[in-house]
Formats: structure tokens, C-alpha cells, sequence
């Protein structure tokens, strides 16, 4: 016993440890083998032996327990099982002819079996009540060899796992506008920790995943895509928001396209962890074995882990675009004000530097201001690369373009493949003559009253979001202030002048 205690007391190696606890069984039970079956996560290994046996095995090998065996018993119900002859023995036992005697008896922590020690003897006769004594004397060691083990290894792992995240904040920080070093890094240590080979991190675009970071062996395509059907184990894990595991990802049919870029790759574990912002799924981290073993609760603890570190990156990187894009639509605003301020009797600088800034923030490629005259368009800004009719004042006014079902209708109309839009025949031809993809016009309202339109075209067809959407309207509520204010100023300076008239006549008059 003190030999078995100084070794524990002088290393953390469990193995070692392990190994000095059969060997010591063994001698003291007078037995021809003994073996240490220890609980690794959800399966068995063994992780000792003493003597020669003809049911040896390599340490490390995978086992199931079953009431079939002396140890399955024991790792099952936590009992002893001290068998005197197995080929007597009831229920029988496999090999009853191999190893005539043996007991097994189970390593508890609390009262659950996380080990059983097993020895063996040729001949038969059973083991006595002091070996029996003596064996659950070692089990005992064995129990608290492996929670000393466990918690070092826990104690470890978690002091490494905090200098990895300390490392990724320290990138974070380093990285506010860039997510890919940060990305990077979580998967090169998600790949430290989780025992795997290859790591990918994905994010979303359009209406699948698309390869974001990459790191291992494993070949992946550089444009590697994955839509948001559920065949592949990222788009589940995205659209069910839970993390899941596979075994042999060759061999699974839950996952087509998955299976299918396990089998090209040559990979067989894999699992996936979603990247979770207020439970919305705002990506997928995954890793990838070369060998069909399954992942811990360990690893997987730890992979999601790292995917909250993830969201920390993109959620930062995220806010900080949100502002500095919101500053400079801002700074945008105030320019298009300060051009009011200085143009009073002037609207066309004003409606030149919203069709400009319309263009910068909006997403698009050309814009174009109409204002109604006689019920009629006409251009009065344009700022783009698609060709419009100039000045021209011949534009009717009805729901076959888009600007003119927004001004007819006093609302945001758009057309994300004006080439192939049935409601709007004028817009589609235009469309196809000057080759834009995509249009979105919302109406100049004073007073309720469309006086005009505001338009911004695309060369490639794709819907506009609704924040474009509503900052389109803020530079359309600009262009109106300007066009007021010149009506306005007109309007004072002419009843100026009208009064001053008046005055001048009354003068004529008194004299």
C-alpha cells in the first residue's frame, strides 16, 4: 500500500500508477493475470495488465461491458463477482476454459463504477475472503489514483483552455474589423483541444454557409459552400441551433452531401457546434478525425467553448461596422444639410449630393432624381454609370416603371431582377437596354403629396435590404427640405418684392 501511495503522491501519470496497482494485485492474490478496465467518457478501455493471458488485449483498446462477463457484471451493478470455477459458473461465461478463477471487483466513485479491477488464475478454487479484502483494498487505491488523475487533468486542461481564450481576446482585440485572424485562431485551438485533425469554421451568405477559416490536413475546397438544407451536418447544426456529433460521417445516411465530402476528403469523425447570438445561429464550427472515434463530452464542452468565442468576434467585428457605417451615413446627412445651409436659392447641389451619397451608402451602382412637373418627370440629378434620358420632361407618370409605381402609390417599391419583372414592362425593357439588374425608388413626399422619386439601380440583380431601404428614404426626406426650402425662399423673396411694389405705388398715390 505505501509503495501504491508514493507513487500516486509522486506523479500525476495515472498509467504508471495503474500499472503498479495490478502488478501489486497480481503478486499479493497469488493470480496469473491481472487487468484495470477504466470508464473513459462513454466507453471502457483498458488501461493495465499483469501476466499473460489468452484474453489480453492492447492497452487502449475499446470495451463494452455486459452482464456476459465477470467485469461487465462489476462495471454494470457495481458488484463483486468472485468466481470459483467459470466452467460451472451461472450464468455461464464466455471461454469458460480460460482462467478457471476470477473475481472482479469495481473501482466506485460515490456509486458509480468508474473502473474494475480483474484477476485471474488458471486453475480453479476461487479467491479467499482476504484476497477478496485485499483486492477492494486496491480497488480502493485505484479509485482515488484516478480522481487525483482527474481532477490534475481537469485542473490542467482548464488553466490551458484560459490561456487559449486569453489568447483569442487578445486577438479579438488586436482584430476589431477583421474576424478571420480571430477565426483562426478559435480553430486552431478547438483542433489543441478536441483531439481532432482539421477544424472549419463557416458563416452564413445568401441562404447557405460558406468556408470562413480552415485549419488542418484535411483538404477542403477554398470555395467550399454549403446550403441550408440539412444534407450536410453544418446547415443542421445551424438550422437546429444544437451541436451535433457523428461517429463515421462515411457511413451516415442523416447527411447526403455530408457523407459525400467525408468520403472525398478520407475523414470519418466529425462534429458541429453552432455559433449561437441570442439563440439565432450566426454560423457553424466544425472538426474532423481522420478515424471513426467518437468525440467526449470533454471535447464537445470545449468546442462550444470556443464557438461563444466565436460570437464574441463576429458579434464585435459586427458592432463595430454597425458604427462606423451609421457614423459616416451621419457624417453623409450632416454634408447633405451643410449643402441646404449654403444653397438657400439652389436645389441642384443638394440633389447632386443625395444622389451621390445614395449611391455610396445605399448599395448600389447609379441613382437618379425625378421631380414632377406638369404631370410629367424630369431628371434633375443623376450620379452612376447607367445611361438615363437626360433633362428630357417627356417621362409619364404610372405604374409601368418603378419610380413611377412608387410616386403614384407613395411608397418604396422595388424590383430585385428588373430584367424578368412582369409588373413593370417599361422598367424591364430599360432593364434589358442599359443592363442593370436590380431597382428600388422610393417617392419625394411634402405633405403627403408625391412631388417626386428618388432611384437607385444595381448592374446585378439582388433584393435590397431593409436598411437600405430606410436610408434611401432619409436622403429622398432630404432632397424634399431642399426642394422646400428653395420653394419657400422663392416664394418669401417674391412677396418681398410684390410688397415693395406696393409700397412704391401707394407712394405714387399719396404724392
Amino acid at each position: 500500500m505505501s509503495e501504491v501511495l508514493r507513487a500516486m503522491a509522486g506523479s500525476a501519470d495515472l498509467d504508471r500508477v495503474s500499472q503498479m496497482i495490478v502488478d501489486a494485485a497480481a503478486r499479493l492474490c497469488s493470480a496469473s493475470s491481472c487487468r484495470l478496465m477504466r470508464r473513459e467518457g462513454d466507453s471502457w478501455v483498458y488501461a493495465a495488465q499483469y501476466g499473460t493471458s489468452a484474453i489480453a488485449m492492447d492497452l487502449g483498446s475499446r470495451l463494452v461491458p455486459t452482464t456476459e462477463t465477470v467485469w461487465g457484471r462489476a462495471a454494470l451493478d457495481g458488484t463483486i463477482s468472485n468466481i470459483a470455477d467459470t466452467m460451472t459458473a451461472d450464468p455461464p461465461l464466455p471461454n469458460p476454459s480460460q482462467s478457471r478463477t476470477r473475481m472482479a471487483v469495481p473501482v466506485l466513485r460515490g456509486d458509480s463504477p468508474i473502473a474494475v479491477l480483474v484477476t485471474n488464475r488458471e486453475e480453479p478454487g476461487g479467491f479467499t475472503q482476504r484476497e477478496e479484502e485485499l483486492l477492494v483494498t486496491f480497488a480502493d487505491q485505484a479509485a482515488i489514483a484516478i480522481e487525483n488523475a482527474r481532477l490534475f487533468n481537469e485542473t490542467k486542461e482548464a488553466l490551458e483552455r484560459q490561456t487559449a481564450i486569453s489568447e483569442i481576446l487578445r486577438v479579438i482585440a488586436a482584430s476589431p474589423t477583421d474576424i478571420t485572424p480571430v477565426l483562426e485562431a478559435i480553430a486552431e485551438n478547438a483542433l489543441r483541444f478536441c483531439s481532432a485533425e482539421d477544424a472549419l469554421v463557416m458563416l452564413p451568405e445568401g441562404d447557405g454557409l460558406r468556408l470562413a477559416a480552415h485549419r488542418g490536413p484535411i483538404p477542403v475546397a477554398g470555395d467550399l459552400r454549403y446550403p441550408n438544407d440539412g444534407t450536410s451536418m453544418n446547415s443542421r447544426a445551424f438550422l437546429d441551433r444544437k451541436t451535433i456529433a457523428v461517429e463515421d460521417l462515411q457511413t451516415s445516411t442523416d447527411f447526403p452531401a455530408g457523407a459525400e465530402h467525408a468520403r472525398a476528403a478520407g475523414s470519418h469523425a466529425s462534429i458541429v457546434s453552432p455559433l449561437l447570438r441570442d439563440s439565432v445561429a450566426v454560423g457553424t464550427i466544425a472538426l474532423r478525425r481522420f478515424d471513426a472515434r467518437r468525440f467526449s463530452s470533454g471535447e464537445i464542452s470545449a468546442l462550444e467553448t470556443f464557438a461563444a468565442q466565436a460570437v464574441v468576434a463576429i458579434e464585435n467585428a459586427r458592432l463595430f461596422a454597425e458604427t462606423k457605417t451609421a457614423l459616416e451615413r451621419q457624417t453623409a446627412l450632416s454634408e447633405i444639410l451643410q449643402t441646404i445651409a449654403a444653397s438657400p436659392t439652389d436645389q441642384a447641389p443638394v440633389l447632386d449630393a443625395v444622389v451621390r451619397n445614395a449611391v455610396r451608402f445605399c448599395g448600389g451602382e447609379d441613382a437618379l432624381l425625378l421631380l414632377l412637373s406638369a404631370g410629367e418627370f424630369s431628371a434633375r440629378a443623376h450620379f452612376g454609370p447607367i445611361p438615363t434620358r437626360g433633362s428630357e420632361a417627356n417621362w409619364t407618370v404610372d405604374r409601368d416603371t418603378v419610380i413611377g409605381h412608387a410616386v403614384v402609390d407613395r411608397m418604396t417599391v422595388q424590383s430585385p431582377d428588373v430584367k424578368n419583372d412582369p409588373d413593370h414592362p417599361l422598367s424591364r425593357e430599360a432593364g434589358a437596354r442599359l443592363e442593370f439588374g436590380a431597382v428600388i425608388a422610393t417617392p419625394l413626399l411634402r405633405d403627403g403629396v408625391s412631388i417626386g422619386g428618388l432611384a437607385l439601380r444595381r448592374l446585378k440583380p439582388g433584393a435590397f435590404s431593409a436598411e437600405e431601404e430606410e436610408l434611401l428614404r432619409a436622403f429622398a426626406a432630404q432632397a424634399v427640405i431642399a426642394i422646400e426650402n428653395v420653394r419657400l425662399f422663392n416664394e418669401t423673396k417674391e412677396a418681398l418684392e410684390r410688397q415693395t411694389a406696393t409700397a412704391e405705388l401707394l407712394k405714387v398715390i399719396s404724392r
